[in-house]
Order: structure tokens, then C-alpha cells, then sequence
């Protein structure tokens, strides 16, 4: 294969990486009530985070499919083409052509499903399992919360600093706002998801904000 040709099909992966990443995310953070548009994202980011969808059982079952189609097609094209007469080769590789850019244009809604569905599992497992993401911690300046809403905002900003339960966990972060869920740990005799909310900290609000690692 020529530089031009790697050069192509690296561009071809990398569109690939970049949709399956934009449909994680926005399914994932959408589950959470949090537009993607807030977070810092860049594209570099997005090819980060199609890794989640690569490394999915349900990508590599299809991958393996796929692989397995592969070789089965490409060993039928191989006997017609060494069957067939100039003008039926023509038409042959003509034919694989057009079912090669049929496959590309298929890839995209089974990469959407497949995307999607590992975005749900991960949402699921970490309203599941919140120990897997860092736990935070704030100070607040002194004079927040006493602008509008007082009794609601005090409410939540004591919530939000004393941390007493050590549920509050980090999901992103902006410009602006640390993005927050706070949750009960999940009880598996009730079977359910314990009620949460998410909650977006106004940077301008921090004295400090501690990020705590697990000692696992």
C-alpha cells in the first residue's frame, strides 16, 4: 500500500473513531442530563474516548464477525476472479467496489447501536458502582449563596461542602462549573438506582476543591 493509500484509510478510521466517540459521549451525558456541548471536549478527546466503544464486548464480537466475513468474501472474489474473462473481471472488481463503499455506508448505524449500547452499560454501571469515579470534596468562598434563592442555595451548597455520606462524585468539568452527581450508594436488595441529582459548581464559588484517589 502507497503512503496515499495509508494516508486515506487512516482518515477513514479516524471519521470512524470520531462517530462512534460523539455517539458515546452524547448518550452517556445525556443519561446524566449534562449537554456535551458544556464539557471540554476537543478532538483529540473524542478519539480518546471511542476507546471505551473499541474495547466493548459488543464491538468485538461484531469485529470478529466481521473478520470472518472478510476472509469468506475475499476467498470467493479470489475463485471468480481467476474464472473469469478480462471483461468479467471488470465487472467483478467493479461489483467489489460498490459493495466495499455499501459496507462503509452500513458501518455507521451499526457503530451507532453498538456505541450506544456501551454508553448505556457504562451509565448503568457507574449509577451502579459510583466508587469508580473520583470522589470530590469543596470549600466554599464565605459569601456564596446569598444572592437569590437563599434557603434553597444554602441548602445545597451544605450539602455540597460537608459531603458528610461521601457520595458526591466527579463526572466533568468546564470552563465554569465542576460537574457533580450525588448519589446513596446502590442497594442491590432494592434493585433499583437510588434517586441522584447533578449539580453544576460555579468555579467562582471555590476557595479549593480536593480530588480524592482511591487507595485501591
Amino acid at each position: 500500500m502507497s503512503l496515499s493509500g495509508i494516508r486515506d484509510l487512516l482518515i477513514i478510521i479516524g471519521i470512524y473513531c470520531y462517530f462512534i466517540a460523539w455517539v458515546y459521549l452524547h448518550t452517556y451525558y445525556d443519561s446524566f442530563g449534562i449537554a456535551t456541548e458544556s464539557l471540554r471536549l476537543s478532538y483529540t478527546s473524542y478519539l480518546i474516548f471511542s476507546y471505551d466503544v473499541l474495547t466493548s464486548d459488543a464491538f468485538i464480537r461484531f469485529s470478529i464477525w466481521a473478520v470472518i466475513a472478510f476472509i469468506c468474501l475475499s476467498t470467493i472474489f479470489l475463485f471468480l476472479l481467476h474464472r473469469f474473462q478480462r471483461q468479467g473481471r471488470m465487472r467483478l472488481r467493479f461489483a467489489r467496489t460498490c459493495a466495499i463503499l455499501l459496507a462503509m455506508v452500513a458501518l455507521f448505524p451499526i457503530l451507532f447501536q453498538i456505541a450506544k449500547q456501551t454508553a448505556l452499560a457504562n451509565y448503568s454501571d457507574d449509577r451502579t458502582n459510583t466508587g469508580s469515579k473520583h470522589r470530590i470534596e469543596f470549600i466554599f468562598r464565605k459569601d456564596i449563596g446569598m444572592d437569590s434563592n437563599v434557603v434553597k442555595s444554602n441548602y445545597s451548597i451544605s450539602l455540597l461542602s460537608s459531603d458528610a455520606g461521601k457520595n458526591l462524585r466527579m463526572l466533568g468539568e468546564t470552563d465554569e462549573y465542576f460537574i457533580v452527581l450525588n448519589q446513596l450508594p446502590y442497594d442491590r436488595q432494592v434493585g433499583s438506582f437510588p434517586e441522584g441529582a447533578v449539580y453544576y459548581v460555579d468555579k467562582k464559588d471555590i476557595l479549593v476543591s480536593h480530588i480524592i484517589l482511591s487507595s485501591r
